[in-house]
């Protein structure tokens, strides 16, 4: 039954995720792929010594190597690195399946494993080469997860040496596996004894202690740096919660689905989200007491919460943006708790439940197909990004670029304007200028808008760049 079932998740994930295989590189691919010497080199030494990102630093090494084993197979066709997203979301799916299985019955976990395959949002961690790390970080908290599982049914040094391997592989993918612990601490909860083996989760504390002090060796003060938003800890955490029901929103449509994707932020008690917020937590909490004997249900709602946490302290991730950003990739794991709960309301449905299902599964993987082409090119990526945030946005430069390379003018010379618009004082939109003077070959204005630049700022590297290179011709 098992096998039947794990074939229906490859053949459903390789179907609708097989346009992705056509996308190239883009975004931060550039960086981390294309002109990244370590994934080149594959020195392992130097990879577990290094952040994949300068500004923050970002410790994720064995995103490094999964993008350094793609190379030495593939060179720099983004064909392979798209395959292996494929494949690691294969595998999550499989491990979510089984998962659940240990703490459920086996139809709930086809119902919970089957909507993760497919669900739209899970695009922006498998269509996009540099969403590596949430699946990477996924697999091996998951694989963690169900070692400890089996540890506990019955003891057995081997799975809970395993799962401590995992946790601490999971910690060398993404910094937010930090949770971790607590997602154990729930699997624990699940029997009624479970509690009584709370001392096998100190271990996994140790282990984000040892990962906490790693960092700082590597970093020092920067191994941590996170972008507070300024508000006072109480509106923060409101945020957070009214954040907490957005996702869900997402979750339950997930419609035009697009990255930097933005909510302002509440600051005052009388913004009537305050009052949306308590209602609907009202409701969720009316209907978690009522189902409080059943603990699959406790199970899935707190492990979506907890899976959320570390969204707190990434509110302000992108400070230009004034507002709190929703990153979907982040729903990656924590979606797998509400699917669970959609999967125990279809089965209270009956006959009804399991036709709803079916129509929602197709849905959901006709919408993940069109996805796709979001992330087939930059031009796609920015012109999205733009569509749903056309203010002051410092992405458009990046549009203007892009176009400029396509040599595509006229729609350079339109993006030019509104970034001037947006940024009449910055050394940055002399220097767009100048680009678009350049690449047409008109080098006196170029040559004029690059000086414009070094008015505003004498340092201005790309300015100083571009003029040695107009001297040199």
């Amino acid at each position: 039954m098992h096998r039947k079932f794990i074939i229906l998740l490859l053949l459903a994930v390789l179907l609708i995720y097989s346009s992705s295989l056509r996308n190239g590189f883009v975004l931060d691919d550039q960086v981390l792929i294309v002109e990244n010497p370590l994934i080149k080199s594959g020195e392992a030494k130097a990879i577990f010594s290094s952040s994949i990102y300068d500004l923050p630093k970002t410790y994720r090494p064995i995103q490094q190597l999964s993008y350094s084993l793609d190379y030495k197979i593939w060179g720099l066709n983004p064909f392979g690195f798209h395959l292996s997203n494929i494949i690691l979301h294969i595998l999550n799916s499989v491990l979510v399946y089984f998962i659940i299985c240990l703490i459920a019955t086996i139809p709930l976990a086809q119902a919970a494993s089957l909507m993760f395959a497919v669900h739209p949002v899970n695009s922006s961690v498998v269509a996009y080469i540099g969403g590596r790390a949430d699946s990477l970080a996924a697999l091996c908290m998951l694989l963690s997860i169900l070692f400890f599982r089996r540890f506990t049914l019955p003891s057995s040094k081997k799975n809970y040496i395993l799962s401590l391997l995992f946790a601490w592989l999971a910690l060398l993918c993404r910094e937010s596996s930090l949770i971790l612990p607590l997602l154990l601490f729930l699997v624990l909860s699940i029997n009624p004894s479970g509690l009584k083996r709370f001392k096998y989760i100190l271990p996994f504390l140790a282990l984000d202690l040892a990962y906490i002090i790693l960092r700082v060796k590597v970093f020092g003060a920067q191994a941590f740096w996170l972008p507070f938003s300024g508000l006072p800890l109480f509106f923060n955490a409101l945020n957070f919660l009214y954040i907490i029901l957005k996702y869900l929103n997402i979750l339950i449509l997930p419609l035009n689905l697009h990255m930097l994707r933005t909510t302002p932020f509440i600051i005052s008690l009388l913004d009537p989200r305050v009052l949306f917020t308590f209602l609907i937590l009202t409701l969720l909490g009316f209907f978690l007491f009522k189902e409080r004997k059943n603990k699959l249900v406790l199970f899935g709602a707190a492990w979506f919460f907890c899976g959320l946490i570390p969204v707190f302290f990434l509110l302000s991730a992108y400070p230009w943006l004034k507002a709190a950003l929703l990153a979907e990739s982040w729903l990656y794991l924590p979606c797998v708790g509400v699917f669970l709960l959609v999967a125990l309301i279809m089965k209270k449905l009956s006959r009804v439940g399991k036709f709803l299902f079916i129509i929602v599964v197709i849905i959901f993987s006709l919408l993940t197909y069109q996805a796709n082409d979001y992330w087939k090119d930059n031009l796609s990526v920015y012109r999205n990004i733009l569509k749903y945030l056309p203010q002051e946005n410092p992405v458009r430069k990046n549009l203007i670029r892009e176009y400029l390379r396509l040599g595509m003018y006229a729609e350079a010379a339109t993006e030019l304007k509104k970034f001037s618009q947006s940024y009449p004082e910055s050394s940055e939109r002399f220097v767009l200028e100048g680009d678009y003077y350049f690449a047409k070959g008109e080098l006196a204005q170029a040559r004029n808008s690059y000086t414009e630049a070094l008015l505003i700022n004498k340092y201005d590297p790309q300015a100083l760049e571009k003029l040695r290179i107009l001297q040199e011709r």
